[in-house]
Order: C-alpha cells, then sequence, then structure tokens
C-alpha cells in the first residue's frame, strides 16, 4: 500500500464544503450539473481503467440497492432509476475524491467495496441487524444510507443546496433526487473509509480516533 504525504489530512466538514464549492464552480462555467457529466464521460469515454476502477463497481454498488425479482438477477425497474441516480451522485463524488486524495484509484480503488460499520450508524445500527445486513435489500438501503449520512452529515446547508441543485437537471423525477445526494455521500464515504486506513497503517490512527466524534445526522 501506498504511503501517505505527511501533509495529508482527512477532510471533514469545512473541507468538503470547500470541495462542493470548487465543484460548484466547474459545474457552472460547463453550464451545468448535465453538460459538466457529459464532458466528463466524453473525456473518459474510452479510458478502459476509468470503466473498470470506477463506473463498474459503482454501478455493482448501486445495484445493490434495487429490488430484484424473486430467485433472478433481474431488476424490477427496467431503468434502474435508484441504481443510475445513484451513481450520477457517486461520479460527482469521484470527482471531489480525485482532487482530494494522493494515488486515487491508481494503486487504490475504493469503489470495489462499499463497508458498512454498525459504530457509524447511530439509531439505525438495531434495524439494520434485525435485517440482517447488507445480505438483504432492506439491510444494504439502511447500511448505505447510513455511511453516506456519516458523510453528508458534514456538509453545511448551503453544500447541501449547491448538491441538490445538481441533481435537478439530472434526474426529472424528484423522488430519485434524493439518491443522488445519497450516492455523492457513498463515493466520498468509500474514499474516506480507505484512506482513514492508510493513515492508521501509517502510525497516525490518533487523528483517525477524533474523527469519532463528528456529528452523524443533520
Amino acid at each position: 500500500m501506498p504511503k501517505l504525504p505527511e501533509s495529508f489530512t482527512i477532510p471533514t466538514g469545512s473541507d468538503y464544503d470547500n470541495l462542493v464549492d470548487a465543484l460548484h464552480t466547474d459545474i457552472t462555467e460547463e453550464g451545468g450539473a448535465n453538460f459538466y457529466l457529459g464532458a466528463v464521460r466524453y473525456e473518459r469515454r474510452n479510458h478502459q481503467s476509468f470503466y473498470m476502477k470506477t463506473l463498474r463497481p459503482m454501478a455493482k454498488i448501486a445495484l445493490g440497492m434495487e429490488a430484484m425479482q424473486v430467485d433472478k438477477k433481474i431488476t424490477i425497474d427496467p431503468e434502474h432509476k435508484i441504481a443510475n441516480a445513484a451513481v450520477s451522485g457517486m461520479l460527482f463524488g469521484n470527482a471531489m475524491n480525485e482532487v482530494t486524495y494522493p494515488s486515487f484509484n491508481q494503486k487504490l480503488q475504493p469503489y470495489h467495496n462499499l463497508f458498512v460499520y454498525t459504530n457509524l450508524m447511530g439509531e439505525q445500527k438495531d434495524a439494520y441487524i434485525a435485517h440482517n445486513k447488507i445480505a438483504t435489500l432492506k439491510g444494504r438501503r439502511i447500511g448505505y444510507r447510513a455511511m453516506s449520512n456519516f458523510i453528508v452529515g458534514q456538509l453545511s446547508d448551503a453544500s447541501l443546496l449547491k448538491v441538490d441543485s445538481w441533481s435537478e437537471s439530472l434526474i426529472p423525477n424528484p423522488d430519485y433526487r434524493p439518491y443522488f445526494l445519497q450516492g455523492v455521500g457513498m463515493s466520498l464515504f468509500a474514499a474516506w473509509d480507505v484512506y482513514t486506513d492508510l493513515m492508521v497503517e501509517d502510525g497516525r490512527e490518533d487523528e483517525v480516533k477524533l474523527l469519532d466524534d463528528l456529528e452523524q445526522d443533520r
């Protein structure tokens, strides 16, 4: 595993707000979230590594939030509206991860797993365990949302409004826009998880322990 620069610190509330501000500026200059996402896809359309390291594992996680037909590996919703909204949000989270974390998605590829930690779940812990954790659709939905909320809960109201505005042009049905916000949080959490582990390996566990006191819910 790569060793982190001594100057690296794990982002928290104000850092995430600054990341949202910077990305919002880029989105505005591009003409809106729809155009920004289109530009990202155009730029990387022939990058096999982007598909394998980023898009495909994101889609696998997001599809885990879709209801499936009984005894079949087919989603009930053929349009995958929940998963598509979540993946869109995860791509915006990925844009912020890329400017935050060293060696991101090169030696380290955080999207292949989204780990759920019961010590970060607060009041959702009992429901998560009762629904058999990530082994069931309900458990995954509870767990993934709780991990997303661990990051989203650190955003200011102004940042949340900006993120919500990104989803408006991308997701016509407002019922699915919350999954976009959840996707942003899931993406940021996946990176947070991998890099906090690295900090522990580097002997900087005291810096990570300080994060246990962060407010999880707004």
